[in-house]
């Protein structure tokens, strides 16, 4: 039940809106359309009152297929068809034709994946092309971690190589040997020495 009108059951304009889609039987492209719904105040079996919508059943409409431009004969009722929407669809159909589609996620170039990461560019390893996310997991795998008793190595995604982290590193008082970033490589004492010696 729609609330925009300060949380009492709305029935305007936007809230009857019903998108919907329409699968042209020529391309099977799914063309999307809305109507606006037909609005009922209704109490349900518990006391609850609220507005439903409904589609209306007539008229019934042709409508050109947005892809390959066929009439479809009696498709629906609608008043609007979403261009945007079909825009973005035939796009992403496009960029799936020129083969800009991780290989292992199947993710498409430029449409799929998080908000930020629309405007990537997927790389190419082995002939394939794989997106951002993929790639540093195939690499990792591929790789093996350089990492021994004395040195902890950190795989860096955007790097796309191991990079050295912590090194184990000798007191030189007490010659008792301690973790260290890489950038504190520079302290000669551990902790315990070096508090006892100021």
């Amino acid at each position: 039940m729609p609330s925009c009108d300060f949380n009492r059951p709305c029935d305007c304009r936007d809230c009857r809106r019903i998108d919907y889609t329409i699968n042209c039987p020529h391309c099977s492209f799914e063309n999307d359309v809305s109507v606006v719904g037909i609005a009922k105040w209704e109490t349900d079996r518990k006391g609850f009152s609220g507005v439903t919508f409904t589609k209306p059943v007539l008229p019934v409409r042709d409508l050109t297929c947005y892809n390959c431009k066929s009439i479809i004969r009696n498709a629906g009722v609608f008043d609007n068809v979403c261009t945007e929407v079909m825009e973005r669809k035939l796009g992403k159909l496009k960029a799936i034709e020129q083969g800009r589609i991780c290989f292992l996620c199947r993710n498409v170039e430029g449409y799929d994946g998080s908000f930020l990461g629309r405007d990537e560019k997927y790389r190419e390893k082995d002939g394939k092309k794989y997106c951002s996310t993929c790639l540093p997991k195939i690499i990792e795998k591929e790789t093996p971690n350089p990492s021994d008793t004395d040195s902890k190595y950190e795989f860096d995604k955007n790097k796309l190589e191991w990079v050295l982290r912590k090194v184990k590193q000798t007191c030189t008082r007490c010659q008792k040997k301690r973790w260290l970033n890489v950038e504190n490589r520079w302290k000669k004492l551990c902790s315990s020495c070096y508090s006892s010696s100021r």
